[in-house]
């Protein structure tokens, strides 16, 4: 009888001891949830701030642009009339039609930049590639963008002379580009270390990390896990 009673306590021993375990497991999850989260909305902040601080930027850019483009035009137009009235006809022509010309260069650029994006979003959307987010679309277009120049017969390609499409398969064949920008494939089987997040798993302080790296992490739409 005795020898049962010590059976029955053991199984209980061994059911407490279970039950502790998986509270454990059950805390650490909790505790991983919450620090992601915590990861999410420091990094969500930043991205927030830094995206204000840069639309604020380009919007007084535009707008002392509009400005200083309508206090030219205003100057060149007295500065015509004070010709014309000083009967100096020829240099007043002269100044109007720079001014027009000015004007169609300006059209021009405008022009080159819609046919250039136009191309860049053909070959992407031929090539099939997708972006993990809205946010990681905008950063590669524009690192796209600033590496195209016009050859010979107008069509862009990149700087080294280049195809825009063979520079834009290298461009997303990147790893770096691959990791930060990218929709990620389906996992293959290839038995890499990734944490659930689907990056490489990292041991990084958040006060080690710029503002550009944080930004990068942000258009993935994931993260992977951090010290702090």
């Amino acid at each position: 009888m005795a020898k049962n009673d010590k059976d029955d306590n053991s199984e209980e021993d061994d059911l407490i001891e279970n039950e502790e375990e998986d509270a454990g497991e059950d805390e650490d999850l909790s505790l991983a949830e919450k620090h992601k989260a915590l990861i999410d909305k420091i990094v969500a902040q930043r991205v927030a701030d830094a995206k204000t601080k840069i639309d604020k930027a380009y919007s007084k850019a535009e707008k002392l642009a509009v400005e200083n483009a309508a206090l030219k035009k205003d100057l060149e137009a007295s500065r015509r009339k004070k010709l014309e009235e000083d009967g100096k006809l020829v240099e007043a022509k002269e100044s109007e039609l720079e001014e027009l010309r000015a004007e169609k260069i300006q059209l021009e650029e405008a022009l080159n930049a819609i046919t250039r994006d136009q191309e860049i979003e053909k070959v992407l959307g031929k090539l099939g590639v997708e972006f993990r987010s809205n946010f990681a679309r905008d950063v590669a277009v524009k690192e796209i963008r600033s590496q195209l120049t016009k050859d010979d017969d107008g069509e862009w390609v990149h700087k080294s002379g280049a195809s825009l499409s063979d520079f834009v398969k290298t461009f997303v064949k990147d790893p770096e580009k691959e990791e930060t920008l990218l929709k990620p494939k389906e996992n293959s089987g290839t038995g890499q270390d990734r944490n659930k997040s689907g990056f490489k798993k990292t041991d990084v302080k958040l006060s080690e990390l710029t503002n550009e790296q944080m930004l990068k992490l942000a258009a993935t739409g994931k993260l992977g896990s951090f010290s702090y």
